[in-house]
C-alpha cells in the first residue's frame, strides 16, 4: 500500500524541490493512485522519508471508505481520472499531487478569484514561508497556464476541468509576492468582475539599462515588478515590511527607470484596500497607456478588492530542521 500527499502537504513538498532542498524520482499515474490509503501503518514509515510537515498531514485516497480523518491526518477522496504523470514519486510509495493536479485539488469549493489566487502563487515565483523575513520566498515557478490548461483538457472536461480553464484564463505568470498577485488581478480582470481591465503586464521581467541608470543602480539590469514594455510604463508593488523598511531602495531603482524614460509608480497593499485610492492608480495608469478608461462601480471594485485582500495562503514553514 501507499500515500499520497495532497494540499498543504503536497504544495511544501512541490516547493522544496522547486528549491532543490528534495529530490522527486519520477511520475506516476492511475495504477499506482489505486494503492494509495491513509492507514496508520502505511503513514508512519512514509513520513520518516520526509521533511516534517505542517500537521494535521493531507492525504488523497481514490475512494470514499479509505477516507480517514483523526488527529494529525485529513484525507480527501478523489474519484476522477488521473492521467499519466498527475503524482510526483518521492520514495517508493509515497507520492504527492503534482503542481497541475495539487492547484486543482486546493481549487476545490473556491471562488474563481481565490482560484485564480491559488494559481497565481502556481505560476509565480514565490512561496509561502512562514521562516522568511518577508513571510515568502523567491523560487522558481510550480507549473505554468499552458500546462494548467494541459491538464485541465486531459481530464475529459469534466466540471473541475472547467473551473480550472476559467480560472487559468485570468493568471499572469511570474508574480513575486501575493502582493504583486493580487495588484495584478485587480489592474486586469474586467469591469464586469470589479477590476479596471487594464492590458496585461509582464510581471517581474528584466529592463536593460544604460550607463547614467547602471551608474544610479549599480547593476545592468533590473527587475521591474509590472511593466508595460510598448508603453514605458512601471507599477512596483510595495508590501508593508518593504514599503517600511527598504523604501530607499525602490526609489533608486524607480530612479534607474525613470532616467530610461520610464513612468513608475508605487503601489502599497494598504492602497489595494482602498477603492478609492485604486481608482486614482486606474487614472493613472490608463493615462500613461493611452487608453480611455472603463472603471468598475464602486461596489464592484470594493467587492474584488476584498476578496482579494481577505484570502489567505497556507501557513506554510520551508526551514528544513535536523
Amino acid at each position: 500500500m501507499s500515500i499520497c500527499l495532497c494540499g498543504q502537504s503536497a504544495e511544501k513538498i512541490l516547493n522544496l524541490i522547486a528549491l532543490k532542498r528534495l529530490e522527486q524520482q519520477g511520475r506516476a499515474g492511475s495504477s499506482e493512485f489505486e494503492t494509495c490509503c491513509a492507514r496508520t501503518k502505511e503513514i508512519r514509515p512514509a513520513l520518516e522519508s520526509l521533511p516534517d510537515l505542517e500537521r494535521p498531514i493531507h492525504l488523497l485516497v481514490p475512494h470514499q471508505k479509505l477516507r480517514v480523518c483523526r488527529s494529525g491526518i485529513c484525507s480527501h477522496v478523489w474519484s476522477g481520472m488521473v492521467p499519466n504523470g498527475s503524482l510526483i514519486t518521492l520514495a517508493q510509495g509515497v507520492y504527492a499531487a503534482s503542481p497541475e493536479f495539487n492547484a486543482l485539488l486546493e481549487m476545490r469549493g473556491s471562488s474563481r478569484m481565490e482560484s485564480v489566487l491559488t494559481l497565481m502563487m502556481y505560476c509565480g515565483i514565490f512561496a509561502i514561508d512562514e521562516s522568511s523575513e518577508d513571510g515568502f520566498v523567491k523560487r522558481p515557478p510550480l507549473t505554468n497556464v499552458s500546462r494548467l490548461t494541459g491538464f485541465a483538457k486531459s481530464l475529459r472536461m469534466f466540471d473541475c476541468s472547467h473551473a480550472l480553464l476559467d480560472a487559468a484564463e485570468l493568471v499572469l505568470e511570474r508574480a513575486r509576492s501575493p502582493l504583486e498577485a493580487r495588484l495584478a488581478i485587480a489592474l486586469t480582470a474586467s469591469p464586469k468582475l470589479g477590476g479596471f481591465g487594464m492590458p496585461r503586464p509582464a510581471l517581474n521581467k528584466p529592463v536593460r539599462l544604460g550607463e547614467n541608470s547602471q551608474a544610479i543602480i549599480g547593476a545592468e539590469e533590473l527587475e521591474a515588478d509590472m511593466l508595460w514594455s510598448d508603453d514605458r510604463v512601471v507599477l512596483e508593488a510595495n508590501g508593508k515590511l518593504r514599503h517600511e523598511g527598504r523604501f530607499g531602495e525602490d526609489l533608486t531603482r524607480a530612479s534607474a527607470l525613470e532616467e530610461e524614460g520610464y513612468a513608475v509608480r508605487f503601489v502599497t497593499s494598504q492602497q489595494l484596500r482602498s477603492p478609492r485610492q485604486m481608482t486614482l492608480v486606474g487614472r493613472w495608469l490608463s493615462e500613461k497607456l493611452g487608453i480611455e478608461p472603463y472603471f468598475p462601480s464602486r461596489e464592484r471594485l470594493g467587492r474584488l478588492l476584498s476578496e482579494l485582500t481577505a484570502f489567505e495562503y497556507h501557513h506554510i514553514s520551508l526551514e528544513l530542521t535536523a
